[in-house]
């Protein structure tokens, strides 16, 4: 049913582009669909393997930055600028992620934290023009390109990773989070597993940033904010925590309804309004929308 689902939206979000070419709808589901790909990569390590990770903004940030500098240095292709963006999210997620997994809990929470606003420091220390990489404009003028692509990794993260989640290999996953000593205890090589999901999670945060970075026409440090790691977090609160589908919906709902207000104020303060959102859904659907939609709202 999580495939199913979401393979529904995704022909749903194909036929939107075949009702309206208006650049603005196309653009609100754009955005749409990054945080949904954002929101499902959290999930498969926070909420099914239980390492919660506050970090997402770096897979995200370095991927936009790998495309920008593939293209503007070597002019690369942007459909192979964003499959390099994602092996490249997971190389350098690898070296970080494989010492850090090691720690837990708020060790480990910290960890995730700092690295995103180390990392935008670092470039904006190192770079020029701010840290920033101009330039990016291969696709920037090409709305139809983005939507297109951003759809496509919608499609492929949500396929793979509730693939994932509700398999053999999502059980091992669950078990970690359930209690690892435990899992350990049974011979399970749950370092191994953790990497898995770690990686699963960078690959396709990497690769919807340099979506992200090809529809700006630039890769900043602000590609390493607070906004990109705190947003999925309450997208998957809001929909269903461990589901991968919950963070579907709370995109719909989170991102969709503010860009479509229209706003400024509200544009402003959305981390504030997510937030109250999520308390007050939480106070009556513990579980989130998924949940109380598979009856599990107790």
């Amino acid at each position: 049913m999580p495939i199913l689902f979401v393979v529904v939206i995704a022909v749903l979000l194909v036929l939107v582009e075949a009702v309206t070419q208006n650049q603005f709808y196309l653009g609100v589901f754009t955005l749409i669909t990054m945080y949904a790909v954002l929101a499902m990569s959290w999930d498969i390590l926070s909420g099914v393997t239980g390492y919660l990770n506050f970090g997402l903004a770096f897979p995200f940030g370095v991927g936009g930055y790998t495309a920008a500098y593939l293209w503007t240095a070597y002019k690369i292709a942007p459909v192979e600028a964003i499959a390099l963006s994602g092996l490249s999210a997971v190389f350098f997620g690898f070296l970080i992620g494989a010492p850090s997994l090691r720690l837990k809990g708020h060790y480990f929470i910290m960890v995730t934290l700092l690295v995103p606003i180390a990392t935008s420091e670092f470039l904006d220390f190192a770079l020029v023009q701010d840290g920033s990489i101009f330039g990016v404009n291969a696709v920037v003028n090409n709305t139809s390109f983005v939507y297109n692509a951003s759809v496509v990794i919608f499609a492929l993260t949500g396929i793979a990773l509730c693939a994932v989640a509700y398999s053999r290999l999502g059980l091992v996953l669950r078990s970690i989070k359930d209690d690892e000593v435990s899992a350990q205890a049974l011979g399970i090589k749950t370092a191994r597993y953790k990497l898995i999901a770690f990686s699963l999670s960078n690959l396709f945060s990497g690769m919807i940033g340099a979506v992200y970075v090809f529809s700006n026409g630039v890769a900043s440090p602000t590609n390493f904010g607070l906004l990109f790691s705190a947003l999925p977090v309450f997208m998957c609160a809001l929909g269903g925590i461990g589901t991968i589908v919950g963070g579907v919906i709370g995109a719909f709902i989170l991102e969709g309804a503010i860009d479509f207000l229209r706003i400024s104020y509200i544009q402003d303060a959305r981390l504030l309004i997510s937030a109250t959102l999520l308390v007050v859904i939480l106070l009556f659907f513990p579980k989130g929308i998924w949940g109380y939609v598979r009856g599990e709202s107790k």
